[in-house]
């Protein structure tokens, strides 16, 4: 795990330099940050590699009694209600609060940047890392549920676990931020562009905005899993920004009401409360409806309620570690 990266290294180096001339006590501001970043890093890192044997007494205090890491990954596969932080590795956990932290540094950066007269297109640079951050993030966030759904297959399930590992022991996921995170960055940044027209609540004009131009991946999802009711529910619940209870309310308003369509200001006063569909908004909050989604979408599963029981992220991710399953990702293979 690396303070920064090859790729914010240089980024961090110019805004220092900036601040140097022109404003100095920002400068000092940024410098501690990135100490505190350095000596959380270094902390985080006397802890034993997840690849590493270590003692039973090790293991006992620092993993949860995990043994090795192919231990480890069995582990993962277990069905457990509830929380899982105490069952996860020191490293995932230390290694999550390292990427906020980060995320927070860079998100001063911008800060100052933008006082000290920077450049827009530098300005971006430095907004294009904290997304890369929050996908990160939002990736695990998809792997440990992929791990408790038993509709994915064993297989995928174990190639989802070892990921997760490569993540914690390295946070610089290589399948992630090359392979399949990438088209899921896209499908996000077209989201944003969205101005989804509330009629049919199914969305078939944003989806077809949404595909255009977004890869062969993408397609291939929509074409073999968009006649799946579950996937199509996420789908929705993704393109329009509303939960499904939501949507299936405002659908029967319209039907009793006789009318075809709404626009977005429109909502808020059908429903009677203040809704947002989450339009043109930053990564941060983009993240923010994810977790929203996400933590419906797991008290439906528990409750056994009507409505999706995973994200369209999650089932997108399926989808693609299933694709690729027995290909090489840079000369490393994932079967277990």
């Amino acid at each position: 795990m690396a303070v920064l990266t090859e790729q914010e290294k240089p980024l961090a180096d110019r805004l220092l330099e900036t601040l140097r001339i022109v404003a100095p006590e920002n400068l000092s501001k940024a410098l501690g940050w990135l100490s505190l970043l350095d000596d959380l890093e270094k902390n985080i890192m006397r802890f034993p590699s997840l690849f590493e044997p270590s003692s039973p007494a090790q293991n006992k205090i620092l993993f949860g009694g995990q043994q090795s890491a192919l231990s480890l990954l069995d582990s993962l596969l277990e069905n457990r209600e509830g929380d899982k932080m105490l069952c996860l590795p020191a490293l995932a956990t230390l290694g999550k609060g390292f990427l906020a932290a980060k995320y927070h540094v860079f998100n001063f950066f911008i800060a100052a940047a933008e006082k000290a007269g920077m450049s827009e297109q530098y300005i971006q640079e430095l907004k294009n890392t904290t997304t890369a951050l929050i996908f990160t993030l939002m990736a695990e966030d998809v792997y440990l549920n992929l791990l408790d759904d038993r509709s994915v297959s064993e297989t995928v399930r174990r190639q989802v676990a070892l990921a997760l590992i490569i993540l914690w022991e390295r946070r610089s996921d290589f399948i992630i931020n090359e392979n399949h995170m990438a088209a899921l960055q896209e499908v996000w940044a077209a989201r944003k562009n969205l101005v989804p027209v509330f009629g049919t609540m199914m969305g078939m004009s944003e989806l077809m905005l949404l595909s255009m131009d977004l890869g062969d991946m993408w397609s291939a999802f929509l074409k073999q899993k968009l006649s799946n009711h579950e996937v199509r529910l996420s789908l929705e619940e993704f393109l329009m920004g509303l939960p499904y209870e939501q949507i299936r309310s405002l659908r029967k308003i319209l039907r009793e009401k006789g009318i075809s369509a709404i626009n977005r200001d429109e909502i808020s006063s059908f429903l009677h409360e203040e809704i947002k569909t989450g339009a043109a908004v930053d990564a941060d909050d983009f993240y923010m409806m994810y977790t929203v989604r996400r933590d419906n979408a797991r008290v439906r599963q528990r409750l056994h309620h009507e409505g999706p029981k995973n994200t369209l992220e999650d089932h997108y991710m399926a989808f693609v570690f299933e694709e690729y399953r027995k290909r090489d990702f840079n000369g490393i293979t994932i079967c277990i």
